[in-house]
């Protein structure tokens, strides 16, 4: 979104699915939705100020019964400051860099004893503990092609029940293209790489907890078809090397879909 200037109100929704690799589960799958409210506010030349609201719903499908949990997600604030907002390198090509942080309330619903139903705790909505990220987005961009990367670390403390969440890095280095269609109307597509590293969690007493952790390397194509401040997205991610939970669950296709108002 970072190639979009201005302000900006956006709903977006994640779809990421995961199987197991175990023949004892039966061929069990996890089924993670998200749904983000993003404001974001255009404070003077250098600053972005961030508002970002989370709902979650999560659906196990296993051999002994279905499960599903959802709730409100925990609250993030954040706030960028722009670095270059159009730094001219020469040839065309101009420079765009922001890079700030925030830190996130623990608003979501958080049940400390979701082992007890069977379940991990990354089901819960909300995470429990306060945390903290720091991110940077850049852009290249020439008249019509462009070169979009942004990276983004997060972590928290520990849950009031001692559970301690493992950080998390992700990558994103995508190309595109903007293409005027006609009047106000215009498409960009785009496709790249997309990476996240996973910590293992630590459990009430210290130890790693089991089952968590990993890494995953997907290939990312979509586009974003604008007209005048409004913009539609889609985009889907597919894992081409990854390693979640020790081997035992795999990521399958993710789909991405936003809608914002850019004004």
């Amino acid at each position: 979104m970072a190639v979009y200037r201005g302000h900006l109100a956006s709903v977006h929704y994640q779809f990421a699915p995961f199987s197991s690799q175990l023949e004892q589960t039966q061929g069990a799958k996890d089924f993670f939705h998200t749904t983000d409210w993003l404001l974001r506010y255009r404070l003077g030349l250098r600053w972005n100020l961030q508002f970002n609201q989370g709902f979650r719903w999560n659906y196990r499908e296993h051999p002994d019964g279905n499960y599903s949990l959802g709730g409100l997600g925990d609250t993030r604030l954040g706030a960028n400051y722009i670095l270059f907002s159009q730094k001219s390198l020469g040839a065309g090509l101009e420079l765009y860099g922001e890079a700030g942080g925030g830190f996130k309330v623990p608003t979501g619903k958080f049940d400390p004893d979701l082992r007890s139903k069977n379940l991990p705790e990354n089901f819960n909505p909300g995470q429990g503990a306060w945390g903290w990220q720091l991110q940077s987005n850049w852009v290249l961009k020439h008249p019509v092609l462009g070169l979009a990367v942004t990276t983004i670390f997060s972590d928290q403390l520990a849950s009031k029940g001692g559970y301690h969440f493992g950080s998390q890095w992700m990558g994103q280095f995508l190309l595109f293209r903007h293409q005027l269609i006609k009047g106000d109307w215009s498409v960009m597509p785009y496709a790249g790489l997309q990476s996240e590293i996973i910590n293992r969690d630590l459990d009430t007493e210290g130890f790693y907890a089991h089952g968590t952790g990993g890494k995953g390397l997907f290939l990312t194509t979509g586009a974003n078809l604008k007209w005048s401040g409004w913009m539609l997205g889609g985009a889907i991610s597919f894992p081409f090397h990854q390693h979640y939970s020790n081997a035992e669950v795999g990521a399958d296709p993710r789909i991405n879909i936003q809608f914002s108002r850019i004004f």
